[in-house]
Protein backbone atom coordinates (compact mmCIF):
# COMPACT_ATOMS: atom_id res chain seq x y z
CA UNK A 1 0.00 0.00 0.00
CA UNK A 2 2.79 2.34 0.37
CA UNK A 3 4.09 1.81 -3.29
CA UNK A 4 0.41 3.43 -4.26
CA UNK A 5 0.92 5.86 -1.98
CA UNK A 6 4.22 6.90 -2.68
CA UNK A 7 3.79 6.50 -6.39
CA UNK A 8 0.62 9.12 -6.48
CA UNK A 9 3.08 11.49 -4.25
CA UNK A 10 5.78 11.11 -7.02
CA UNK A 11 3.16 11.90 -9.73
CA UNK A 12 1.81 14.85 -7.99
CA UNK A 13 5.34 16.01 -7.24
CA UNK A 14 6.23 15.44 -11.04
CA UNK A 15 3.08 17.40 -11.73
CA UNK A 16 3.61 19.61 -9.84
CA UNK A 17 7.78 20.58 -10.72
CA UNK A 18 6.45 20.30 -14.50
CA UNK A 19 3.76 23.47 -13.95
CA UNK A 20 6.89 25.41 -12.06
CA UNK A 21 8.51 24.98 -14.95
CA UNK A 22 5.99 26.18 -17.19
CA UNK A 23 5.07 29.32 -15.35
CA UNK A 24 9.15 29.91 -15.45
CA UNK A 25 9.09 29.70 -18.98
CA UNK A 26 6.28 31.54 -19.78
CA UNK A 27 7.32 34.40 -17.42
CA UNK A 28 10.61 34.35 -18.61
CA UNK A 29 9.17 35.01 -22.27
CA UNK A 30 7.07 37.98 -21.05
CA UNK A 31 10.22 39.24 -19.34
CA UNK A 32 11.99 38.84 -23.07
CA UNK A 33 9.08 40.24 -25.02
CA UNK A 34 8.65 43.03 -22.10
CA UNK A 35 12.47 44.10 -22.23
CA UNK A 36 12.46 43.99 -26.11
CA UNK A 37 9.49 46.15 -26.44
CA UNK A 38 11.02 48.40 -24.39
CA UNK A 39 14.41 48.79 -25.62
CA UNK A 40 12.38 49.29 -29.06
CA UNK A 41 10.21 52.03 -27.41
CA UNK A 42 13.31 54.09 -26.71
CA UNK A 43 15.04 53.81 -29.99
CA UNK A 44 11.68 54.92 -31.84
CA UNK A 45 11.81 57.74 -29.48
CA UNK A 46 15.19 58.75 -29.88
CA UNK A 47 15.40 58.44 -33.75
CA UNK A 48 12.58 60.70 -34.44
CA UNK A 49 14.37 63.23 -31.87
CA UNK A 50 17.47 63.09 -33.64
CA UNK A 51 15.28 63.07 -37.59
CA UNK A 52 15.61 66.32 -39.58
CA UNK A 53 11.66 66.93 -40.40
CA UNK A 54 9.99 64.28 -42.57
CA UNK A 55 6.64 65.36 -44.73
CA UNK A 56 5.56 61.77 -43.75
CA UNK A 57 6.34 63.17 -40.10
CA UNK A 58 3.64 64.36 -37.49
CA UNK A 59 3.77 67.98 -37.15
CA UNK A 60 2.50 69.11 -33.53
CA UNK A 61 2.84 72.97 -34.33
CA UNK A 62 0.75 72.99 -37.14
CA UNK A 63 -2.07 70.92 -35.92
CA UNK A 64 -1.98 73.37 -33.16
CA UNK A 65 -2.17 76.35 -35.07
CA UNK A 66 -4.88 74.64 -36.68
CA UNK A 67 -6.96 73.78 -34.44
CA UNK A 68 -6.13 77.19 -32.46
CA UNK A 69 -7.84 78.98 -35.92
CA UNK A 70 -10.57 76.78 -35.96
CA UNK A 71 -11.19 77.16 -32.02
CA UNK A 72 -10.76 81.26 -32.86
CA UNK A 73 -13.54 81.53 -36.12
CA UNK A 74 -15.88 79.36 -33.84
CA UNK A 75 -15.65 81.87 -30.96
CA UNK A 76 -16.27 84.34 -33.52
CA UNK A 77 -19.70 82.42 -35.22
CA UNK A 78 -20.91 81.97 -31.50
CA UNK A 79 -20.55 85.46 -30.87
CA UNK A 80 -21.78 86.56 -34.22
CA UNK A 81 -25.21 84.32 -33.20
CA UNK A 82 -24.81 85.77 -29.68
CA UNK A 83 -25.59 89.60 -31.76
CA UNK A 84 -27.91 88.31 -33.90
CA UNK A 85 -30.14 86.80 -31.41
CA UNK A 86 -30.30 89.73 -29.19
CA UNK A 87 -30.82 91.87 -32.28
CA UNK A 88 -34.27 89.54 -33.94
CA UNK A 89 -34.70 89.99 -30.01
CA UNK A 90 -34.90 93.74 -30.51
CA UNK A 91 -36.69 93.48 -33.50
CA UNK A 92 -39.94 91.34 -32.13
CA UNK A 93 -39.89 93.35 -29.27
CA UNK A 94 -39.72 96.25 -31.73
CA UNK A 95 -42.81 94.62 -33.72
CA UNK A 96 -44.71 93.88 -30.68
CA UNK A 97 -44.16 97.85 -29.43
CA UNK A 98 -45.22 98.87 -32.85
CA UNK A 99 -48.19 96.71 -33.14
CA UNK A 100 -49.48 97.72 -29.45
CA UNK A 101 -49.43 101.23 -30.00
CA UNK A 102 -51.32 100.91 -33.49
CA UNK A 103 -53.73 99.12 -32.07
CA UNK A 104 -54.00 101.72 -28.82
CA UNK A 105 -54.10 104.49 -31.97
CA UNK A 106 -56.76 102.40 -34.08
CA UNK A 107 -58.89 100.99 -31.84
CA UNK A 108 -58.86 103.73 -29.11
CA UNK A 109 -62.05 105.95 -29.08
CA UNK A 110 -60.78 109.29 -30.27
CA UNK A 111 -60.97 112.22 -27.59
CA UNK A 112 -63.00 114.93 -29.49
CA UNK A 113 -62.45 118.55 -28.77
CA UNK A 114 -65.15 120.58 -27.02
CA UNK A 115 -65.53 123.16 -30.07
CA UNK A 116 -67.40 121.90 -33.07
CA UNK A 117 -65.98 118.32 -32.61
CA UNK A 118 -62.64 119.00 -33.59
CA UNK A 119 -59.04 117.82 -32.62
CA UNK A 120 -57.25 119.97 -31.10
CA UNK A 121 -53.74 120.85 -32.50
CA UNK A 122 -51.99 118.75 -29.22
CA UNK A 123 -54.01 115.87 -30.12
CA UNK A 124 -53.35 115.80 -34.01
CA UNK A 125 -49.74 116.18 -32.87
CA UNK A 126 -49.88 113.26 -30.69
CA UNK A 127 -51.53 110.77 -32.58
CA UNK A 128 -49.16 111.88 -36.09
CA UNK A 129 -45.95 110.73 -34.01
CA UNK A 130 -47.86 107.86 -32.76
CA UNK A 131 -48.05 106.70 -36.41
CA UNK A 132 -44.32 107.61 -37.19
Amino acid sequence: MTKKKGGKVAKKEEERKKKLIMWIGISLVMVLILVGWIFNTKNVFNQSKNNSPNPDQFEWSRIKNELSQVINKTKENINQLKEDSIVQEARNELQTTDQKNKDEIFFKPLPLAEDNNEFSEEEILELKNKLE
